[in-house]
């Protein structure tokens, strides 16, 4: 029994040191939970902890203090504070060598300031929560030291002195402007960008003033707007367009930001408003605006061109068959025939029809210039009615025309658009109605003359004046009179290009145009053109005489013209003066009766603008083969493609569409007859 007994005492003492074992094992798993804990949060202070036993051997020190020596945590443990760190009295600046007698002796918490760490220059005082450590029965078990870095808030303070400086320096260099202000809108702070885009020389005389004085009128309103909106949702507001006033009086257009700012309570403070000047942007935009409108103006009048071109071209067709048709007619009856003047009628609105064809194809600048010998006084009362007629009844137009006015060479069709474009100007210069005089003199400018007239040379002109009684214009309209697509008139009222073209038109012929206007006194435009003193004017004007000169002796023409009433017209025509053809409407069709009929053909006579081979290529071709054959082309076309220079400049002759019986007559006559 008694084996038994203590069998079972064994077994107990056994279990119950198991449990006891057990509870040390989560024991000193807490602790050690704790120690590490405790640990971190030594370690993330700012402050450097010391802990001690009684007698000033080192236990533990966070990371702040293990800083401030030479050797690790590891080797300090167990080493007298006073091996490891260097203390002094912070009342007397005195070497500490004994700092747990100091502690133990005066049996005290040791307050703020008492102690000093010295550590490479930096200094760390003793915090008043520094204390002794004591266990439930009193007995001192260590001492804890806190010190906090003496010179923290100093480093903090420079930092942020420094902060300062850079912000100012920053505030200061700042392309923008910057203006601060108090709730009240005042001004309590610029910098001097923001002087300077209002004109004035320095920030201060910003300062007291409202942040609205300088904000245009129309503008105020939103810009109190903005303002009273930044403080109520408190965010940045940005980007906002005003337009400012200088002290000067110049409009500038600014884009604005604006900010709440806050005080050390977070309330609001002030607004700080960040302002560009966009002026030149703004001006850049206006001005690509601008060129955006005067391409699609551009390609506007390029189509328009284009399709005058195409309609001139039909037109002329039309034109060739009514004026040679007519001339036939007439030129198979007497002047005293009842039918004649009816048919002398009809050419002479035929040939009207063919100048405003020209005009078409001259404002489709696809027209060269022809220059021919003429007299401005005869084009102009050419010109009279039809003027009459564009400037209405409210305007009177009056003529003073030089006698025996000197000749000018020039493109009367262009001549008739600058004056045809001049009288327009004056027109829409006197919308109530006015008096309207053209004037043409013989002028000699000498070189003193020269001298008072920019950019003439010396020599003989004559003069052409267009002078109105209308609203006139001042220096800074006659500046840019003649700049493309300039125009004082509405969108819809002009183009801007008239005045450009009479400009380019001058220009061309050697001469020069000038004005001379004052707001409300009228305008005059004044041409000057080199004058052809002894030249005689040219005149080819068609008409019913006797043509027998210019028949031909049964000479063999081939004609080619894809439009059929042109084509009868040509057969009609080489019939009724004694000439021989062969006719087709194709250049292909062309070639093949040529290639049966080469010995027989003499002359071609080609439109220009065929479907397939071309005129010129047809012609080319058929040089090749029979180098003798004369070539006439024509076209209603004008243009690269058909510029009569380089027709002539290939050897061939060219006429251009409409032309009359006799042009086209003389000109097979002479093409023939050429050697």
């Amino acid at each position: 029994m008694d084996t038994i007994a203590t069998s079972q005492n064994l077994e107990e003492k056994i279990k119950r040191l198991k449990q006891k074992n057990q509870q040390l094992k989560i024991k000193n798993k807490r602790i050690s939970k704790e120690y590490k804990a405790l640990k971190t949060a030594l370690n993330s202070l700012s402050d450097a902890v010391i802990i001690t036993d009684p007698e000033g051997q080192i236990k533990e020190m966070n990371s702040v203090a293990d800083n401030l020596t030479t050797i690790s945590i590891k080797d300090a443990q167990g080493k007298l504070i006073q091996e490891v760190f260097d203390f002094v009295d912070s009342s007397t600046i005195k070497k500490i060598d004994n700092l747990t007698d100091l502690v133990l002796r005066k049996s005290m918490r040791l307050t703020e300031k008492q102690l000093t760490i010295l550590n490479n220059g930096n200094s760390f005082r003793m915090a008043d929560a520094s204390s002794l450590i004591k266990n439930k029965q009193g007995t001192i078990t260590g001492i804890v030291f806190i010190f906090k870095d003496a010179n923290h808030q100093n480093r903090i303070q420079k930092r942020l002195q420094e902060n300062r400086q850079r912000l100012k320096k920053m505030f200061e260099a700042a392309e923008d402007g910057i203006i601060v202000s108090n709730l009240n809108s005042k001004i309590i702070e610029a910098n001097k960008a923001a002087a300077q885009m209002v004109g004035l020389q320095n920030e201060e005389e910003l300062i007291g003033r409202s942040v609205f004085d300088f904000v245009c009128a129309e503008d105020k309103e939103t810009a109190r707007k903005l303002t009273q909106e930044t403080i109520e949702q408190g965010q940045v507001q940005e980007h906002r367009e005003f337009r400012a006033i200088t002290k000067q009086g110049e409009v500038i257009f600014t884009h604005t930001s604006a900010g709440l700012l806050l005080d050390e309570n977070d309330r609001p403070s002030g607004v700080i408003n960040i302002v560009r000047d966009v002026t030149d942007r703004k001006k850049a935009e206006e001005e690509n605006q601008k060129l955006q409108e005067q391409l699609l103006q551009s390609q506007k009048l390029k189509s328009i061109g284009t399709l005058a071109s195409g309609v001139a071209h039909d037109f002329n067709n039309i034109l060739t068959v009514i004026l040679g048709v007519t001339q036939l007619g007439m030129n198979q009856i007497t002047e005293s025939n009842s039918i004649y003047s009816s048919l002398e009628s009809i050419y002479e609105a035929a040939e009207r029809a063919s100048k405003l064809t020209e005009q078409l194809l001259l404002f489709s600048r696809k027209k060269e210039m022809e220059f021919k010998i003429i007299n401005l006084n005869n084009v102009v009362s050419r010109l009279e009615k039809m003027l009459d007629r564009l400037i209405g009844e409210d305007i009177t137009m009056y003529n003073n025309f030089a006698n025996d006015l000197w000749k000018v060479k020039a493109d009367e069709n262009q001549i008739e658009q600058v004056i045809t474009n001049l009288v327009v100007n004056a027109r829409d210069a006197m919308p109530q109605g006015g008096d309207l005089t053209v004037s043409t003199q013989n002028v000699i400018i000498d070189e003193e003359k020269a001298k008072t007239i920019p950019d003439i040379k010396p020599g003989q002109y004559v003069r052409l004046y267009i002078e109105d009684n209308g609203e006139g214009m001042d220096k800074s309209v006659q500046e840019k009179i003649f700049d493309p697509f300039f125009t004082t008139k509405g969108r819809s009222q002009g183009t801007g290009m008239g005045l450009s073209v009479a400009h380019g038109i001058i220009k061309k012929h050697d001469g020069l145009i000038n004005v001379y206007s004052e707001p409300g006194e009228g305008t005059i435009f004044k041409i000057y053109l080199p004058a052809q003193k002894n030249a005689v004017e040219s005149d080819e004007k068609a008409n019913s005489e006797n043509l027998a000169e210019y028949k031909g002796q049964g000479e063999i023409v081939l004609v080619v013209e894809d439009d059929k009433p042109v084509l009868e017209y040509l057969e009609n025509m080489l019939t009724n003066y004694n000439y021989k053809f062969y006719s087709t409407q194709s250049g292909e069709e062309a070639f093949k009766v040529f290639e049966n009929k080469k010995d027989e053909i003499d002359l071609l006579i080609s439109d220009v603008i065929m479907n397939g081979i071309s005129g010129i290529e047809l012609a080319n071709k058929i040089k090749a083969h029979k180098e003798d054959v004369k070539v006439i082309l024509s076209s209603g076309y004008s243009g690269k493609k058909v510029a009569p220079s380089n027709i002539r400049d290939k050897g061939y002759k060219f006429i251009q569409k409409p032309y009359d019986i006799k042009k086209l007559l003389k000109l097979i006559r002479h093409s023939i007859e050429e050697e």
